[in-house]
């Protein structure tokens, strides 16, 4: 279960069972909260967006500090839809938040076990997959397009925790953010045949609407990789709010095709 919160004019969604960990902070934004004009009214989190940036990180400012945070404990990526995962550090406190120029690095996961290092994932219609090893006290957040996840990201952040910090996925909790819904993710051949490698059971992912297109469920794919890797269903929360659909909520690539578009965040920290 996931519920929308509200303070003072910001929105995020909250998922129940991270909500209820002790010393864990995390939340995934919408649209709503910031100082931007149209198209990006309001909350746009998006560097690279084509938004003012002084605006967009007076948003992102405003954002973080809603939860205690300050920019100084964010990290954040260059994302590049691959299957990279980075270790966070101590030392890597506002790597990438302010600017892309001093990101963390070139990749689209993050993990840490450092207090106070918020892993700040930004989004359109990709997912952002939050992760808690309550066991072992370790944080992880991906970035999950069709490309990510094509290329096993989820996965990937799992089994980089099992590596770095000893997690047994029985233990985890995650959270499959809001993204684009597959109703309206239509996508061609050569998602389906690249998607294929990593699913144990790829035609109840995909609806053939013919001529080589597929409307795709991302959510569903990348729940099947934290099963596969041994997450257990059940502490897996799905925020299945649409991007697409959720205009009142959410920025939508794909809803604004050939047009400017902003960006939510999703976040994770130990507090």
């Amino acid at each position: 279960m996931y519920q929308l919160k509200t303070n003072n004019g910001m929105v995020w969604v909250s998922a129940d069972a991270l909500a209820a960990q002790e010393g864990l902070v995390h939340a995934f934004s919408t649209r709503h909260g910031g100082k931007s004009t149209f198209p990006y009214a309001s909350l746009n989190l998006g560097l690279h967006t084509g938004d003012n940036i002084s605006t967009v990180r007076d948003n992102r400012d405003r954002f973080l500090r809603e939860f205690g945070i300050s920019p100084g404990e964010a990290v954040s990526l260059h994302f590049i839809h691959s299957n990279h995962v980075l270790p966070v550090s101590e030392r890597d406190g506002g790597k990438g938040y302010h600017t892309g120029d001093d990101a963390l690095g070139n990749a689209d996961g993050m993990i840490t076990n450092i207090p106070r290092r918020a892993l700040v994932i930004t989004y359109a219609d990709c997912i952002p997959i939050l992760f808690y090893d309550p066991a072992h006290r370790a944080i992880g957040a991906c970035h999950a397009g069709w490309r990510g996840t094509a290329a096993g990201i989820a996965m990937e952040t799992v089994k980089t925790m099992q590596r770095i910090y000893g997690t047994n996925p029985a233990d985890l909790l995650a959270a499959v953010g809001p993204g684009i819904d597959p109703d309206h993710f239509e996508v061609g051949q050569d998602v389906y045949d690249a998607v294929s490698v990593h699913t144990p059971n790829p035609a109840r992912l995909f609806r053939d609407k013919g001529g080589g297109k597929y409307l795709f469920d991302i959510w569903q794919a990348n729940i099947d990789q934290l099963t596969t890797t041994g997450v257990p269903r059940a502490q897996i929360t799905l925020i299945d709010l649409s991007t697409y659909s959720r205009d009142d909520l959410f920025f939508s690539h794909r809803r604004r095709l050939g047009g400017n578009v902003g960006r939510q965040a999703a976040f994770i920290m130990l507090s």
